[in-house]
């Protein structure tokens, strides 16, 4: 289910286009509003004048710093949690040590309904078992 805020859910920028649609797809039809978006900028420019609980960066987006991309969504919006996913274990690690609000990582391929447990966590839905899912540490 939803959560309760005015707006988008979810921004998810993924390199990987069939990913994306598949993602989202599934998502809009659980309920959620989610934005997704195969290019940085595409995937900020969501973030004016709304309020947005989480956005998931892709790591392997080639062309792309996540980091920056993460810092300057942090700098639109202060209150969002960031989930960054990637193949690679060494990239999730150092994403994970990034000083960012990171709320965690998830290693592809992941299911759509590894990031509706991501949403319902959010939403303070009990959280269900996700072996990919990776929350860091407090």
């Amino acid at each position: 289910m939803r959560n309760e805020n005015k707006g988008l859910d979810a921004i998810i920028l993924d390199g990987d286009g069939k990913h994306l649609s598949k993602l989202c797809i599934k998502l809009v039809s659980s309920g959620y509003h989610i934005a997704g978006a195969c290019a940085p900028l595409a995937a900020l420019s969501h973030l004016s004048c709304k309020t947005i609980p989480l956005i998931v960066i892709d790591m392997d987006l080639e062309g792309h710093d996540p980091l920056r991309t993460g810092r300057i969504a942090n700098s639109i919006a202060p209150h969002l949690q960031i989930v960054f996913t990637s193949r690679s274990e060494e990239k999730l690690r150092q994403a994970s040590e990034m000083p960012l609000p990171v709320l965690g990582v998830l290693q592809k391929p992941f299911t759509p309904t590894a990031l509706i447990r991501i949403l319902e966590a959010l939403t303070l839905k009990p959280p269900r078992h996700c072996p990919n899912w990776t929350l860091r540490a407090a």
